[in-house]
């Protein structure tokens, strides 16, 4: 998410985009908060391409998971 090449970051929301609607919300609910510090020091990141790249993952969280 964080990466500065975009072939990094394309592979990190595939791969999110492909789990996240494996798991149950019980199941990803303990990860949340890591993974929530990770998204918002990309969304306030001096690269606005990596700004721009942790809306879609923002995004896909929650079209899958909107209540957590």
């Amino acid at each position: 998410m964080l990466d500065m090449e975009k072939p990094v970051r394309d592979a990190n929301y595939a791969l999110i985009e492909a789990m996240l609607p494996l798991l149950t919300e019980n199941a990803v609910s303990p990860f949340f908060p890591l993974h929530l510090a990770y998204l918002t020091t990309a969304m306030t990141h001096l690269q606005t391409f990596i700004r721009a790249d942790s809306l879609n993952i923002l995004q896909c969280w929650l079209k899958f998971y909107p209540t957590i």
